[in-house]
């Protein structure tokens, strides 16, 4: 995945720069170093440009570590080592599943990141995902008010729905429009982890639908979430 890059523009010598001061260690005292006359910070973390890179490198993990989606009635059990997180699945899953899209994503976790909604987000404004229900925990809500905030509005201004609740369940839901349904239940939260986890995914209608039910119930529970 490119990484974003700044483009900076070719520095002229202002009048001034014949005069500057020599840096410590200048072989030659007349000569001062290129930049002597800078006063601009002379590094640059991109931190966020790091952790997409990152996060596309998990989402290229899990989807070595799938290989295929799992046919009807298949069951694939996998246990995660720590080159991808369970978010991950969820852009595997985009990827592997092409031409088809997602008509409905439904989410139950107890936390997730900042990382996490920038994706969703992207899969949703892109079209590949079309429907999202996201259950989270009270103890999220709380815990990390800022993040659940913008996953909240960021959801709502895309007419998707959005709740917490007294949750500790791993699920993830697919929907596909040609007819295939996934269903991944785990033990891992969306957040990154150091611990050996594991999760199954399978293809069946029958268990897809009956976790969107109970996800469905949950969010329509609460008073707080925003109903598309």
């Amino acid at each position: 995945m490119p990484l974003d890059l700044v483009e900076v523009p070719g520095l002229a010598c202002p009048p001034a720069f014949a005069g500057a001061p020599a840096f410590p260690g200048s072989r030659d005292p007349k000569k001062p170093l290129a930049g002597a006359a800078l006063v601009a910070p002379n590094r640059l973390t991109r931190r966020d440009a790091k952790r997409r890179l990152l996060d596309a490198t998990a989402a290229a993990n899990a989807v070595r570590e799938l290989g295929s989606l799992p046919a009807r009635g298949e069951s694939l059990h996998v246990v995660m080592r720590g080159n991808f997180h369970f978010w991950s699945i969820v852009p595997a899953v985009v990827a592997l599943a092409r031409p088809a899209r997602v008509e409905v994503l439904h989410v139950a976790t107890l936390g997730t990141n900042k990382a996490n909604t920038a994706s969703l987000c992207a899969l949703l404004d892109a079209g590949d995902v079309r429907r999202c229900v996201f259950l989270a925990s009270c103890y999220f809500r709380d815990a990390s008010a800022s993040i659940w905030g913008d996953l909240k509005a960021a959801l709502a201004e895309r007419g998707h729905r959005a709740a917490a609740v007294r949750n500790h369940a791993k699920v993830i839901l697919f929907k596909l429009d040609d007819g295939r349904a996934i269903a991944v239940e785990g033990s891992a939260n969306l957040r990154s982890c150091n611990n050996l986890e594991q999760f199954a995914m399978t293809a069946d209608e029958d268990l897809r639908a009956f976790h969107a039910r109970w996800i469905d119930e949950a969010v329509a529970g609460d008073r707080g979430a925003h109903a598309a």
